[in-house]
């Protein structure tokens, strides 16, 4: 495509303005098209056209072929254009960013009057707890059967045990109480529990 150039129309579109007459297949017909001077051809948003790593089809004949032509084009445009490139990398990372990492902290932590010959916690229960503790707010995702209450047991010694708070509040279903009492009752026989029975 060394007779096109990668341009923007007044609409902020990308796209190819030809410098010359040609033909230019189109792989959809499997024909050849005329186009002439000047005229410009819109194809992919340029964000989405790299950020999907230059995969998504063009209607142009060698992808490949066009994308190394006009990759160094797009990174000199980015380059020389603060505005645009802020936009490129507020889009990039709202894209590929914006998921919470993995907390990788799964060690056992010492909780005051938690039996010890009682139930233990495993290491994605700790990974919920030091992940919970450390932001100061957010969401246990774990499933069904996967120890939510053992978590938010453990979490809620381990806040009071570091002083961050006095005393905790969990609202559970109605039928979930009486299992939430004796969980903690279980594994902390020395907590005061208050709790309303539906």
């Amino acid at each position: 495509m060394s007779n096109g150039k990668l341009s923007k129309n007044d609409a902020g579109k990308w796209g190819i303005r030809y410098n010359g007459n040609r033909s230019v297949y189109e792989p959809s017909t499997r024909t050849y098209r005329e186009v002439h001077e000047g005229q410009w051809e819109e194809y992919a948003d340029e964000i989405v056209y790299y950020l999907n790593m230059q995969k998504q089809r063009s209607r142009h004949n060698d992808t490949e072929t066009f994308n190394g032509e006009h990759n160094d084009g797009f990174k000199n445009y980015i380059a020389n254009h603060p505005a645009y490139r802020e936009e490129l990398e507020h889009k990039y990372n709202r894209i590929f960013n914006t998921e919470i990492g993995v907390p990788v902290k799964t060690y056992p932590v010492h909780l005051e009057g938690w039996l010890d010959d009682s139930k233990t916690l495993k290491p994605h229960q700790w990974q919920s707890v030091h992940h919970l503790y450390r932001e100061g707010k957010g969401i246990s995702a774990l499933g069904t059967g996967f120890g939510k209450t053992l978590t938010a047991i453990a979490l809620h010694a381990l806040l009071q045990q570091e002083g961050r708070i006095r005393r905790a509040w969990f609202q559970v279903p109605n039928n979930k109480v009486k299992d939430w009492v004796r969980e903690i009752h279980d594994v902390m026989p020395s907590r005061t529990i208050g709790f309303v029975d539906p």
